[in-house]
């Protein structure tokens, strides 16, 4: 579109600190930047959604163009710490789901309240707070609930040293299975895209129009879940999940991985965060991987110095509707962590539901899962002849 003699800038003060961050992607630890990308794109994530209620619409805009003798562009793009994080085998999707933790007050509140979905996923999921045997023999009753929902002809999850017998996934339960898929496969599609917004208190003899770019979601992350979601899948991926209840602040999950991924469930993963946020962390395994394997560039010997401790964790405040993405080799080479919410010293009282979205692979035979005592051949030849 052609400005004329209008006055086309970049409003550098607004963006200076965003441009810093972006370009010292290329002079920091591995580590760090994993953390500041996604600090930036869960920010700019919200803030596009937010100001997606001011765009100007085409009418709109033509007619101000008229007026307009201010352009300023905003570019809210991060190139850098995009590619320097991508060979890695996680990612967050900040706001997949458009979930907040209360309405807002404005006319043109976007999202869905979890303070109404949080009750009725704990109605509807039978969590279960087990007691489990210690290496030492203790018994403890685990401070996190616990469920597993499956498909029919889906078997047990095989968890934290016990065998979860599947249950019947909900509706509300795999409505969200169905909306994280058409979500991450419609975002690894999006490019780079703009926004232009007239501020309000423009003068109308003299408009200002402001564009917003807006970085695009494609990433191999992306394609790794567009691709599974083929013909032979029924356009559906995921059809099983667990549930975790975090019931308090005090309730976590340390360091682990999740167990069977490549024999008994696909290695493609997806974690919905619903409820209070809380922070989730990766670490690589000790003795297995570092980060310096992972990186895009290859430091310096002088820069090399700030990777530091090459198996220290990161970690991401995750809010209602986000997303953590892991495929391939990640639960092989990766840690990963809830960590419980104190301040100063007490913990939160507050609720916080994690689904993780798994796929059962077909291990011959029809089985997919584990099998549960009295649901084996020798038991069902045994009740048949009774």
């Amino acid at each position: 579109m052609g400005l004329g003699n209008r006055r086309r800038s970049n409003d550098k003060s607004a963006r200076e600190g965003f441009y810093s961050a972006d370009e010292l992607s290329k002079r920091s630890a591995l580590k760090d930047a994993i953390e500041v990308r996604w600090a930036i794109r869960g920010l700019v994530v919200r803030l596009e959604m937010a100001n997606t209620i001011l765009s100007t619409s085409d009418t709109e805009l033509e007619k101000s163009l008229t007026n307009c003798n201010n352009w300023s562009v905003l570019d809210f793009t991060s190139p850098n710490l995009n590619a320097r994080t991508s060979n890695l085998p996680f990612d967050v999707f900040s706001h997949c789901l458009p979930w907040q933790m209360s309405p807002s007050s404005c006319n043109n509140y976007y999202g869905y309240p979890t303070q109404d979905l949080l009750p009725r996923l704990l109605q509807s999921i039978p969590f279960r707070f087990d007691t489990l045997t210690t290496r030492h023999g203790q018994a403890v009753i685990e401070r996190r609930g616990t469920a597993w929902l499956a498909e029919e002809g889906i078997g047990a999850l095989a968890y934290s040293g016990k065998l979860m017998r599947p249950f019947e996934v909900p509706v509300i339960v795999g409505e969200i299975m169905r909306e994280i898929e058409q979500s991450c496969v419609e975002r690894g599609q999006r490019q780079i895209s703009s926004q232009i917004i007239m501020p309000p208190l423009s003068d109308s003899s003299s408009e200002t129009l402001v564009e917003f770019k807006w970085d695009g979601f494609a990433s191999p992350l992306h394609d790794e879940l567009t691709q599974c979601m083929q013909p032979e899948f029924q356009h559906f991926f995921f059809d099983c999940v667990l549930c975790n209840h975090y019931p308090d602040g005090d309730s976590a999950c340390k360091f682990h991985t999740d167990p069977e991924h490549g024999t008994h469930w696909h290695r493609t993963t997806a974690v919905v965060s619903c409820g209070t946020s809380r922070m989730f962390a990766f670490r690589p395994i000790p003795d297995v991987t570092t980060w310096s394997e992972w990186d895009e560039i290859n430091l310096s010997t002088p820069m090399k110095a700030i990777q530091q401790n090459e198996n220290a964790s990161v970690a991401l405040q995750l809010f209602p509707g986000d997303v953590v993405f892991m495929t391939g080799s990640c639960n092989d080479d990766f840690h990963h962590a809830v960590y419980s919410s104190p301040l100063e010293g007490i913990a939160v009282n507050n609720s916080r539901v994690s689904l993780v979205l798994k796929r059962a692979l077909d291990r011959g035979g029809g089985r997919r899962g584990h099998g549960l005592a009295g649901e084996g051949r020798r038991s069902r030849h045994r009740n048949s002849r009774q």
